[in-house]
């Protein structure tokens, strides 16, 4: 998909779906995933974004008890996607 991006010139942006939950199944999960993205873009020479800023500290975006974004998390996440992927 990179390669394909690039050949067309346009950029892959991977977002990391990192929305700092504290259940600790996902948690230990979710650092093995961060980790392999990171290693996997800077290999690859994309470019990463992670939501965790985001949502670290911030559980009235995320629906209660679930993880998910609520209408107030998609709303952040809209805003950062428009701010951090402009070329």
């Amino acid at each position: 998909l990179a390669e394909t991006c690039r050949a067309n010139g346009t950029e892959l942006v991977v977002v990391d779906v990192d929305t700092a939950s504290q259940h600790p199944e996902w948690s230990a999960c979710q650092t093995v995933f961060t980790k392999f993205l990171r290693q996997l873009c800077r290999r690859e020479r994309l470019r990463y974004l992670s939501l965790r800023p985001l949502f670290q500290g911030h559980p009235e975006r995320q629906l209660e008890g679930d993880g998910h974004l609520n209408a107030s998390g998609n709303k952040v996440l809209a805003e950062m996607l428009v701010r951090d992927t402009k070329f």
